[in-house]
């Protein structure tokens, strides 16, 4: 499962990125013996705890020679936060935007689909054309007003594939 949502995350940047209509402050970095944990978080200036937290694993996890981390972009300017650290700092929550905002928008807050589903959160509201700030607080007012609360909205988007 685990490996699947990966792969769909790196076919989906690809594509994005390959069409010009990504742009989501964050690299992609393959686990090998030149790039180590260590060498990983020293590089990208960030802790183990940040690396875990950004890819949704817990402090136990493993790491295995040709696993695939999602890292904030080295070449980001330093006073610029990435999508992630806006939403988190909007009030958005780890789970909120592994399981709703990865499977929905790969993290684009200008995505758009031709169905006409916009931003973060990938639904027809309003605030999904606002900044990041409004789109996370949007997503958590959706979550919260349609499903009771972030984690039944999250439960309701893993069975049903959509929210």
């Amino acid at each position: 499962m685990k490996i699947k949502r990966i792969l769909i995350i790196i076919s989906s940047l690809i594509t994005l990125y390959s069409c010009g209509t990504i742009h989501v402050n964050a690299d992609i970095v393959l686990v090998n013996k030149q790039n180590t944990i260590k060498s990983i978080t020293h590089k990208y200036k960030i802790s183990k705890q940040k690396l875990l937290e950004i890819n949704h694993l817990d402090r136990n996890h493993k790491f295995k020679i040709g696993e695939t981390l999602i890292t904030p972009s080295k070449n980001k300017p330093e006073n610029q936060k990435s999508v992630y650290e806006q939403f988190i700092d909007a009030g958005g929550t780890p789970q909120l935007w592994a399981d709703v905002v990865l499977p929905e928008s790969h993290g684009n807050p200008n995505a758009t689909s031709p169905n006409g589903y916009h931003g973060l959160g990938q639904t027809k509201q309003s605030w999904g054309f606002g900044s990041i700030k409004n789109q996370t607080q949007g997503m958590i007012n959706y979550a919260i007003n349609k499903y009771g609360s972030i984690e039944a909205a999250i439960v309701f988007r893993q069975s049903h594939g959509w929210w």
